[in-house]
């Protein structure tokens, strides 16, 4: 991921890691909120993507993805909690 999509969605990205990681390391009562949490920000972060909104297509998208799946799994050998 460049670092112009890094600056520019680096708190989506972030905050979609953090639901991520959070689903592996809680409670089956717990994961169960922050699996909707991150499917919440799933569909918002795609539906960006079908409006094209600002330039951000399929492609921009798949980055995002990728790059909070990448910060997830940093935080969870980090031990990162939040």
């Amino acid at each position: 991921m460049n670092t112009e999509m890094t600056d520019r969605f680096g708190g989506v990205i972030r905050r979609w890691a953090i639901a991520m990681a959070n689903i592996e390391r809680s409670g089956p009562r717990e994961a169960e909120l922050w699996i909707g949490i991150e499917k919440g920000i799933d569909r918002t972060v795609f539906d960006l993507s079908l409006g094209r909104f600002e330039g951000f297509g399929k492609d921009e998208y798949e980055a995002v993805r990728a790059a909070a799946h990448k910060l997830a799994d940093e935080m969870l050998k980090g031990g990162e909690q939040e």
